[in-house]
């Protein structure tokens, strides 16, 4: 038996996490995943792991010995790794929900954001410098930013302007629409917080697209699969030792989501 070396895989595997419903990336398309939509879950330890477990019954009559066929009768498709970086969005993902706050001390003054240059301009002096953390206020008009959420200042042209991107050093803010900001402020403190109300008990779905090499000898194609409607099923364990790298062992679980939407999807560039 002869076998294509180019089908075979070795190497590791990104795992972003974006909301149920997240838009997925265009078919054709192996960009970045877009950080407004898929959140970075950072690297992993151990690989990542697809599985499909299937559950068949047997279909009997009397007048022969075998079994003459089978049902499927149940389906479970699960994800698993171990998340190496202990971040409190993958906390909130293992959640499946709750609250996340990040804030600092006095606003820095108020802000008038340029789509197209990511651009933004606060009303007073900032005092920000590369890789400080920010945090907006109430976003008017301009989408691809969110109030409340921790930013990185990627650029600062001058003592009034800077840019951002959603993590250290990483890609500027894809961003639509000329808007403002009510606030800017050097954020000093993130928390988070699980769901305690009624609204713990119908957690929040997720989905997950995995980005990794593809079959087929070219290193520089990627698989993507995307898991759409999703849920973190075994919670997580924290231990933090001095001799021990820390991290999450995650596990989600992907469910049904329509006659006409498969639970997931695996696409490989061709070309």
């Amino acid at each position: 038996m002869a076998a294509t070396v180019t089908n075979l895989l070795m190497g590791p595997c990104d795992l972003y996490v974006g909301a149920f419903g997240a838009t997925e990336p265009t078919l054709g398309t192996w960009t970045t995943p877009d950080p407004a939509v898929w959140i970075d879950a950072g690297g992993t330890m151990g690989g990542v792991k697809l599985g499909v477990a299937m559950k068949f019954a047997p279909l009997e009559v009397d007048q022969v010995p075998d079994e003459v066929g089978q049902r499927l009768t149940g389906r479970t498709i699960t994800i698993e790794t171990m998340l190496a970086e202990t971040t409190i969005e993958n906390v909130k993902s293992l959640m499946n929900g709750g609250t996340v706050t990040a804030g600092g001390g006095a606003s820095l003054g108020t802000g008038t954001i340029v789509a197209s240059t990511g651009v933004i301009t606060c009303s007073a002096t900032h005092g920000l410098a590369v890789g400080d953390p920010v945090v907006l206020g109430a976003i008017t008009t301009t989408t691809g930013v969110t109030a409340g959420t921790v930013y990185y200042v990627l650029t600062v042209p001058s003592g009034t302007t800077f840019t951002l991107s959603a993590t250290p050093g990483g890609s500027p803010l894809s961003l639509t629409g000329d808007g403002s900001t009510a606030s800017i402020t050097l954020a000093t403190y993130k928390s988070f917080e699980p769901l305690t109300s009624a609204a713990s008990f119908q957690p929040t779905y997720s989905s997950i697209l995995l980005r990794g090499v593809a079959p087929g000898g070219n290193a520089s194609f990627y698989r993507h699969i995307i898991g759409r409607k999703v849920l973190s099923s075994d919670g997580f364990e924290f231990e933090q030792a001095k001799d021990k790298q820390a991290g999450f062992k995650a596990k989600w679980s992907l469910n049904y989501v329509s006659s006409s939407i498969a639970p997931f999807a695996i696409i490989d560039e061709l070309s």
